[in-house]
């Protein structure tokens, strides 16, 4: 027999809770752009190659700078917001300012203590996977490829029934994710047998670099698939670039 979702989930737990050593670099640089240091970047490795330098600069930017899937997603926001993964908050500051109650929870102190001086009303010092609300929210987001906190496709799952608890009755989840399945045949297995979505990551930043960061991308399908047999309906709102895409998901 396979795992269980909750053996799934205790183990997306006890990663995460290496998740800030391994985003060290990430809390570094965000410090530096946050103290002046306008010019920051933060170098991304993978074992698919080189991917792109993240500057820091996109981090702290405004909604003219967002993709228009991030657009979409806060347009779509309502009631009482959970932003899971809010970095330096820019996505609950435009939030915020329309006039919705924002909590932005992250796993870096660096992230939190960011937030509070921009002004961030709510930033939290919490890990999305043992998270209990005192009352749930309607609207649950995450975005910038917002499945990549787990790392493997086993533990979608275990997430998504978590989050049964956190959304309430009639309350949806936002999230993007990126298909990395190989055109023409839509390949799910790379060669040594891993889910194609499954991917090391190594962030860099001023010399120092931290150990790899398992991270994970979805296909729809797949996704699809996760999101029913955990009880959610599945609606692919939109397709960005690089083959992106946005879904939402309600109880």
């Amino acid at each position: 027999m396979g795992e269980e979702p909750a053996d799934r989930l205790i183990d997306a737990v006890t990663d995460a809770g290496r998740q800030p050593e391994a985003l060290g670099p990430l809390a570094a640089a965000l410090r530096a752009y946050h103290e002046g240091r306008l010019d920051a970047v933060m170098e991304v490795t993978s074992d698919l190659g080189r991917a792109p330098d993240l500057p820091m600069s996109l981090l702290f930017s405004g909604v003219a700078d967002m993709s228009e899937l991030d657009r979409l997603a806060l347009d779509l926001c309502r009631g009482r917001v959970l932003y899971v993964g809010a970095a330096a908050g820019r996505h609950a500051l435009v939030l915020q300012a329309r006039g919705l109650t924002v909590t932005a929870i992250d796993v870096l102190p660096a992230a939190v203590e960011i937030m509070k001086s921009r002004g961030v009303s709510d930033p939290r010092l919490e890990n999305v996977l043992t998270f209990t609300p005192d009352e749930p929210y309607d609207s649950v987001i995450a975005l910038m490829n917002g499945t990549s906190i787990l790392g493997s496709l086993s533990r979608l799952e275990g997430l998504l029934i978590h989050l049964t608890d956190v959304v309430a009755p009639g309350g949806q989840i936002l999230i993007d994710s990126t298909d990395l399945r190989s055109p023409p045949l839509l390949e799910t297995r790379r060669a040594d047998g891993r889910y194609c979505g499954e991917v090391d990551y190594q962030l860099s930043y001023d010399g120092v670099s931290g150990p790899p960061l398992p991270q994970l991308f979805v296909d729809p399908v797949t996704f699809e698939d996760c999101a029913r047999g955990a009880g959610w309906t599945f609606d692919l709102i939109a397709r960005g670039e690089e083959r992106s895409y946005l879904v939402r998901l309600e109880r």
